[in-house]
């Protein structure tokens, strides 16, 4: 009894040290239980495929090869309602009837966020793009967007000196007065460049060309990196990081 006694002692003045374990432990396996078993929400949306591409992998190189394709199915048989069409990106595509879309302007944040699409689309997590900054969507919409009616003309007239730089040359220089190929990626980002920065930066700097070279060449950065980050593996972030 003696012993009995001494051991009970002894485990009473160790069960402080091991509660915290136990803890934990419990803590852990209810998440699991939690986490793994509780129901999808989306799992009642019906997704494009099913029958056709059984599986997760199966569906994603769909995706990669016959989007078009999945999208219009989607659309035939669910118009008015809501699918879902797999990508090679973590979440599902949601597309929404347009009946729907004031309810969605409605949902806050935590239920629909930009940022969070943003942040899987471009791998923020690998290239450190910083996404949640509330100055960016508050300039666009307190100061931007009410001011698109006194910006706009010159908007269109930064439109016009930019396809006079950008694309004439090309026509004028070509031995059709009508046709004239053109690498339309590299002209657009520039045109682009010079359309944005009249507004942001003023009339002379946005034709500097150590702006230009600076906003097409973050433009093109951003997009390599997002490329490089690949599918299956991700690259390391000290290589894919993009310099502000």
């Amino acid at each position: 009894m003696a012993l009995l006694a001494q051991l009970a002692h002894s485990a009473s003045a160790l069960l402080p040290l091991f509660l915290p374990s136990i803890a934990a432990i419990i803590a852990f396996a209810l998440f699991q239980r939690f986490h793994f078993f509780a129901p999808n929400p989306l799992s009642n949306i019906p997704t494009v495929g099913d029958e056709e591409y059984p599986g997760y992998e199966k569906k994603r190189q769909a995706y990669l090869t016959k989007a078009k394709d999945l999208y219009v199915e989607g659309y035939n048989k669910f118009k008015h309602g809501l699918f879902r069409i797999v990508t090679p990106n973590a979440s599902s595509v949601i597309v929404v009837s347009p009946s729907f879309l004031g309810e969605l302007q409605k949902l806050p944040d935590d239920v629909v966020s930009f940022d969070a699409a943003i942040d899987e689309t471009m791998h923020t997590k690998y290239t450190l793009l910083t996404t949640h900054e509330a100055v960016l969507p508050h300039t666009v919409k307190s100061s931007l967007t009410p001011a698109l009616p006194r910006l706009n003309p010159q908007i269109s007239e930064e439109v016009q000196i930019a396809f006079s730089q950008e694309i004439a040359p090309l026509i004028s220089d070509s031995s059709s007065s009508d046709w004239a190929p053109v690498n339309i990626n590299s002209k657009l980002l520039r045109i682009v460049a010079k359309v944005s920065g009249r507004v942001f930066i003023g009339p002379e700097l946005c034709q500097d060309e150590r702006y230009l070279s600076a906003a097409v060449g973050y433009t093109v950065s951003v997009m390599e990196a997002r490329s490089g980050r690949g599918e299956d593996e991700p690259v390391a972030p000290a290589f894919c990081r993009v310099a502000p």
